[in-house]
C-alpha cells in the first residue's frame, strides 16, 4: 500500500482535533477505571521527565456510590455521549470527503484509533531530551496501550498513519 500524504490543511486540522481531545483532562475520562494493568505500571523507566497514564474507562454502573459514574450510566447521558461520537465523525468524514481519497482512508484510521486512545488503559512517558544547535532533537519516549480484541484491526490503522506520517 502506498504512504498518504499528510501535507494537507486537512490532515494538520485533524492531528489537532486528536490531541485537543486526546488531552482534555476536564472531561471524565476513565471514570469508572479499569483495574490497573500491572505490565503498564511498570513500563516507564523509574526516571522520567513526563508520564502520563491512564487505567481505561469501565462500563458506568448506575448503582454506584460515585455520583459522577450516576450520572454517565443515566440513558440520557449515553445517549448525548453517542450523540457527539456520531457528529465528530461525521464532521470528520465529511472534511475528508472535501479533501480527497487518502484524506478520506487517512481520516478513518485516525477516527479507529482515537476512542480506544481515550478509553484504553496507556501509559505515555518522555525519559531524555537532548536539544543540539544544528541537529535535530534526540528525544527518548514510549507509549504502550492495551488495545484488547481490536489490536489487529488498530496495529493496521496505527501503521497506515504512521507511514504517512513518515512520507512527509
Amino acid at each position: 500500500m502506498e504512504p498518504i500524504s499528510t501535507s494537507t490543511a486537512f490532515t494538520k486540522w485533524f492531528w489537532m482535533m486528536v490531541l485537543a481531545l486526546g488531552g482534555g483532562t476536564s472531561v471524565p475520562l476513565g471514570v469508572p477505571p479499569l483495574p490497573e494493568d500491572p505490565v503498564l505500571a511498570r513500563i516507564a523507566p523509574e526516571e522520567c521527565l513526563a508520564y502520563f497514564s491512564s487505567a481505561g474507562t469501565a462500563a458506568a454502573d448506575p448503582k454506584s456510590s460515585n455520583q459522577t459514574e450516576q450520572l454517565l450510566a443515566e440513558p440520557e447521558v449515553r445517549a448525548l455521549a453517542a450523540e457527539v461520537e456520531r457528529l465528530i465523525r461525521s464532521g470528520v468524514v465529511q472534511a475528508a470527503n472535501r479533501q480527497g481519497a487518502e484524506e478520506q482512508a487517512l481520516a478513518e484510521d485516525g477516527l479507529t484509533l482515537l476512542k480506544p486512545l481515550l478509553v484504553r488503559p496507556m501509559t505515555i512517558y518522555v525519559s531524555q531530551v537532548k536539544l543540539d544547535r544544528g541537529s535535530r532533537p534526540d528525544i527518548r519516549a514510549g507509549m504502550a496501550v492495551s488495545l484488547g480484541e481490536d489490536a489487529e484491526r488498530l496495529k493496521a490503522a496505527l501503521l497506515r498513519l504512521w507511514s504517512a506520517m513518515l512520507k512527509d
